[in-house]
């Protein structure tokens, strides 16, 4: 219900933005044609040496690799406050579609468990700083896991702090042994509590491992591990 609230807000604010871009748009014109002249008189004149543009296929690489058929199979191990295993399921996330959203486009990320639910598939975005996706708190879309990435930088992902932890973390899964990125986030809430969202994404291969674990107070409340055990990328 939410996603579909998303999309009805984000259609709107579509309708809204052509209207303006339709009233500014001879304006625009002029000055873009000023600026793109004084640009090439500026490069004519410039002798610094620049770094190449290095252009890759979104697709099919990348932080976590999208086309349509890709699947993802993973166990997941739900904890107690006394930190151990009371449930395990399995899950496989598909890409079931992809469509251009305007200007973008969107690759249906299907959780099985989420369908037997009836959770609508999520969007991600690839673009070339990494993947995409709708934070909690908003309908405009946000990076989410940046990539190529340096340790220790930060960015917000709507109301949440991303830091990237390790670029070489080396992480054993029944799937096998990855080299992965480490993401952390902390959600706080009221009365002292909060969320620690751990992701760890293998380039060309995708998300690898999870955890998110609940506090109040620093005392642990809960906790989710989701470890990658089958892929198929074809």
């Amino acid at each position: 219900m939410s996603y579909q609230l998303s999309v009805i807000s984000y259609q709107l604010s579509v309708i809204s933005y052509k209207f303006l871009v339709r009233k500014i748009m001879k304006k625009s014109l002029l000055i873009s044609m000023l600026l793109m002249i004084i640009l090439l008189v500026v490069s004519c004149n410039d002798t610094t040496p620049t770094m190449p543009v290095i252009t890759t296929n979104n697709d099919s690489t990348g932080i976590w690799p999208m086309r349509v058929g890709y699947t993802w199979g993973y166990n997941i191990s739900y904890y107690n406050s006394k930190d151990s295993i009371y449930k395990q399921d399995n899950d496989t996330w598909t890409i079931i579609l992809d469509t251009m959203m305007e200007s973008d486009k969107a690759y249906l990320v299907e959780s099985a468990q989420n369908k037997k639910n009836g959770i609508s598939p999520h969007p991600f975005f690839i673009k070339p700083d990494g993947v995409y996706g709708y934070p909690l708190d908003t309908f405009n879309i946000q990076l989410w896991y940046k990539y190529p990435a340096k340790q220790n930088e930060k960015y917000l992902f709507g109301n949440d702090t991303i830091q990237v932890i390790s670029i070489n973390s080396s992480i054993n899964v029944k799937a096998g042994k990855f080299n992965c990125i480490k993401y952390s986030s902390k959600r706080h809430y009221l009365n002292n509590s909060y969320d620690l969202d751990e992701d760890y994404f293998s380039p060309g291969l995708g998300k690898v491992f999870s955890r998110s674990t609940s506090y109040n107070n620093d005392t642990l409340v809960s906790k989710v591990e989701m470890e990658l055990i089958n892929y198929h990328l074809k």
